[in-house]
Formats: C-alpha cells, structure tokens, sequence
C-alpha cells in the first residue's frame, strides 16, 4: 500500500485491535467514508498461503478454507465488530452476514 503520512494522519492508521482478519477492509471502510478515494491494481498477482486446511465443495473448483478453531474466533469476532461500525456501509453487512453464517455452520466445526 502507498499512503501519504498526511492522510493516515487525517483517517487513521489501521486497528490493530484485529490484527488477524478484516484489518485492511475497516481501514478501506474508513477512508471512504472519509471521502477518500481508494484505488487498487485489478490485474495485480500476490501469492499467498493462508497455512488452513482445504475442502472439495461440489461446484466450488477452488474448495473452501477450513480454518483452525482459534483463527475462526477471531474472524468471527472481527466480522461482529466491523458490522458494529458506523463507518461500515449496510450493504457490505447484508452481503457479508449471510455468507459468513454458511460458512460457520457448515464448516465452523472442523
């Protein structure tokens, strides 16, 4: 990320208080709520290993992650506080909330 001293001056820096998940999507929610502009590179290749088990899903070539019991707490927890945020726009909830719900139930216990 490139971001100017001035502007995390303004906004913020990221919380640290999540340190495992959603650190950079509340710092996003933040800055656009800000109204600051956000500008990523779509074509853009990183590789990154979560170090979490996969599952074959039928239909889901990729499979899904299935994450130790500890990392799913965290991510849980992180996803109640960000839903909390006023700066968090409702659509984001609405989307997030039913997806994260499947994969708790389906997958939370492995």
């Amino acid at each position: 990320m490139l971001i100017p001293l001035a502007v995390i001056d303004a906004v913020g820096g990221m919380d640290a208080g999540l340190f495992i998940d959603n650190v950079d999507l509340e710092w996003s929610f933040r800055m656009r709520a800000a109204s600051y502009v956000l500008l990523g590179v779509c074509d853009a290749r990183m590789q990154h290993r979560l170090g979490d088990a996969r599952r074959h899903v039928p239909g889901m070539p990729r499979g899904v992650v299935v994450h130790p019991p500890l990392r799913l707490y965290y991510m849980m927890r992180n996803r109640v506080l960000l839903c909390r945020l006023p700066h968090v726009p409702c659509v984001w909830v609405a989307q997030d909330v039913p997806r994260v719900l499947v994969k708790l139930f389906l997958f939370g216990g492995c």
